[in-house]
């Protein structure tokens, strides 16, 4: 067990039952007086009319209103996250304990959400993004369309990406940005950024997460003011992507390797139980990333938004030395 550290229509019911107006039928050998006849042909097309009303009114009751829509077209930064080997976890897991995995998971996050928020504001608690949770997929929406807001979305999903692996329940995912439709009371949402990022993290091979190209076009200001760009050229690096297909792209990644401390080293964490030779690719894929940014010497770095800061993994408390490997 790892234990971690960081250092900063409205409904409308049926009736049971419909009241049935009708009337005794007379016996067929007696003679019944006219106006009896009338009398009775009137009470009839009353009851008849009562009933109709009744239906009537029901009918006005049961209509589904008319949904009433605010515009959620907008523009946004968006991220399609997938729990890598969740067939597995079902297979040859309990319900109970991918439960307890998942609620490890997103305990551990809602308190570094709310820690975090807490430092950055004591008068009011704002979630770092929107986050949605089905199955084996996340999805992340930002709040807003400006660069503050997407620096905390990517600071929220880089800190899922390490729990995920502290986990032992990695994720693979994709950012992407552009538009969405967004509808929060009944679970819609639409939109080429979020296709545009489901589609990117099904290619890669590794444990990780890409950028589209559209995050770069949109935040330039990250990577082309130099104040800024020291500080985003490491969290959002450049590197050669392994894809499905056996070529390399380059892209930038959420860099999770920097600031991420483990005591037993960052390869104790990624475990192929089954020796299955798909996920042993995916691990190897990401510990060369691991190694590739551990070899430049940028494990560590404090010149870094207080969402960005180290992250500890160990059976002890920190500070301690990463262990290695890588």
């Amino acid at each position: 067990m790892f234990i971690g550290w960081l250092t900063c229509i409205p409904a409308v019911l049926l009736p049971h039952s419909l009241r049935r107006f009708t009337t005794a039928n007379a016996p067929a050998n007696r003679q019944m007086p006219i106006a009896s006849v009338v009398s009775s042909h009137l009470k009839k097309i009353k009851q008849t009319e009562k009933l109709v009303t009744i239906l009537d009114k029901y009918k006005m009751k049961s209509t589904p209103r008319k949904l009433e829509l605010d515009n959620k077209h907008t523009k946004r930064a968006v991220a399609f996250l997938d729990i890598l080997g969740f067939k597995n976890m079902i297979e040859n897991l309990s319900i109970d304990e991918i439960a307890l995995k998942y609620e490890t998971m997103i305990k551990l996050i809602s308190s570094f959400e709310t820690n975090f928020s807490k430092e950055k504001s004591v008068f009011e608690y704002k979630p770092l993004c929107k986050r949605f949770i089905f199955s084996d997929s996340i999805i992340l929406i930002a709040n807003d369309d400006t660069t503050d807001s997407f620096i905390d979305f990517v600071g929220y999903a880089r800190r899922i990406l390490q729990f995920s692996i502290a986990n032992q329940m990695p994720i693979r995912g994709a950012i992407s940005y552009g538009d969405i439709y967004i509808n929060e009371k009944i679970n819609v949402f639409l939109g080429k950024a979020l296709t545009d990022a489901y589609e990117l993290e099904g290619k890669q091979e590794w444990i990780g997460i890409i950028l589209n190209e559209s995050i770069e076009e949109r935040y330039s200001e990250l990577f082309t003011n130099r104040e800024k760009s020291i500080i985003f050229d490491e969290i959002l690096y450049k590197y050669n992507v392994p894809f499905k297909d056996g070529s390399f792209n380059s892209y930038r990644v959420i860099n999770w390797r920097v600031n991420y401390i483990v005591k037993n080293g960052t390869k104790s964490l990624l475990i192929n139980k089954e020796n299955n030779p798909d996920v042993e690719k995916k691990i190897q894929n990401t510990l060369l990333f691991a190694k590739h940014i551990r070899d430049r010497g940028r494990i560590y770095s404090d010149k870094v938004p207080t969402l960005f800061k180290t992250f500890y993994i160990g059976d002890s408390e920190p500070p301690f030395k990463h262990g290695d490997e890588f």
